[in-house]
């Protein structure tokens, strides 16, 4: 069924939401660099600040991924990142529970929270997905990205 705006409805296609939250924490030795596995398949990033250095994601998501998903009340998503996901080198899981569902909670230490958040839309932007909402800084400093594919 297609909206007024001639997109199609949420109910009619098959979307991942993929609840990414990109959280700063900042360290007195925590280093300012992240990178990433090269690749030559995704865009560049953004100026990222003078201190950070961010590189392009490792690959590209694989529409053959073995990762199950969960329906929410909100649509469809990724039990856990798929193979290939675009990922930050350095990014840890979060010690702390996502209050809600999400395919992963990353923390990445000593680097600026919009410098990453605007590198992992890149990267998915880059990679088929796109932006449904880039949400912060939160007190804490850390970023929401909500991204979709099909």
């Amino acid at each position: 069924m297609m909206r007024s705006d001639g997109r199609h409805s949420p109910s009619n296609r098959h979307v991942i939401l993929l609840g990414l939250v990109v959280a700063l924490v900042l360290g007195a030795c925590g280093s300012s660099t992240i990178t990433a596995s090269p690749s030559t398949s995704a865009p560049a990033p953004a100026t990222p600040a003078a201190t950070d250095t961010l590189a392009p994601p490792s690959a590209e998501p694989s529409a053959t991924s073995t990762t199950t998903q969960t329906d929410t009340d909100w649509g469809r998503i990724w039990d856990s990142l798929p193979t290939g996901f675009p990922t930050i080198l350095g990014a840890t899981p979060s010690e702390e529970a996502s209050d809600g569902p999400a395919s992963d909670v990353l923390v990445v230490q000593g680097s600026a929270g919009k410098a990453i958040a605007t590198f992992t839309q890149q990267a998915l932007e880059g990679a088929g997905f796109t932006t449904e909402e880039l949400n912060g800084p939160f007190e804490d400093g850390s970023f929401i990205l909500d991204s979709a594919g099909t």
